[in-house]
């Protein structure tokens, strides 16, 4: 037993290094991670804004091309008009020209409507165009941050989980997610006696139990914080 205690110091002295090493970095993955999502929402909203506004340009196009159209066939019509010889075909001429126009009247009003959202799409796309830009430079900004931080710590951390990951090796299952759970909720599954008091939550313990700390040779949890508690005469736990 006083092997598994040896090998869960060293073990708490890694991942005491390692969330240093994490604590280093503050809040920078976070905020990378926010502002990535934020810019990610930016891109679909402008995405859907440029989509809308090509195709309120695209059906003012066609209904400009129409009235063109539309123009050419007055045009023919009104000539024809003079050259009709009787009342039915002068009637028939009539109608199709008095419908050409109030067709031209019916897309011109179309086209107000569609030029006003387009002119509403444009003044939304530039404000979005700008918003995207500023979180694209804010998220460069904190990414070379973290990387900085990153890369500073990514040899010796590399170093640290493969130590890690061989004194877990040598730990009994148990007895490893024992500290796991421990450590996830405490960020130090070991502590040290304290005079008569457990050095994590400052609870008394009793002489015998004291006793049974001191000579490690079975492990031993606070009734107050749930901490594995060892000898204060160990020097090496960090």
């Amino acid at each position: 037993m006083e092997k598994v205690l040896e090998l869960l110091i060293e073990l708490q002295n890694i991942d005491t290094e390692l969330i240093s090493i994490e604590d280093s970095k503050g809040n920078l993955p976070e905020k990378v991670n926010t502002l990535n999502n934020n810019l990610e929402e930016k891109k679909i909203a402008l995405d859907k804004v440029a989509q809308s506004l090509d195709v309120e340009k695209k059906d003012l196009a066609q209904l400009g091309n129409e009235i063109k159209e539309n123009e050419v066939k007055l045009n023919k019509f009104q000539d024809q008009l003079y050259l009709v010889t009787t009342n039915r075909e002068y009637d028939a001429l009539t109608n199709e020209i008095e419908t050409i126009k109030a067709r031209n009247e019916e897309i011109e009003s179309i086209q107000e409507s569609k030029e006003e959202r387009a002119e509403l799409l444009e003044k939304q796309l530039a404000v979005l165009q700008e918003e995207t830009s500023e979180l694209k430079k804010m998220l460069d900004v904190k990414i070379v941050e973290l990387s900085e931080k990153t890369d500073k710590n990514e040899s010796r951390q590399e170093i640290l989980e493969k130590s890690k990951a061989k004194i877990e090796a040598q730990i009994r299952p148990r007895f490893l997610r024992k500290y796991q759970r421990i450590l996830h909720a405490k960020r130090n599954a070991l502590v040290k006696l304290n005079r008569d008091s457990c050095d994590g939550c400052h609870k008394k313990i009793n002489d015998q139990k004291i006793y049974e700390v001191r000579q490690m040779n079975q492990i031993i949890e606070c009734e107050g914080c749930g901490r594995i508690i060892i000898s204060d005469e160990i020097e090496d736990l960090t």
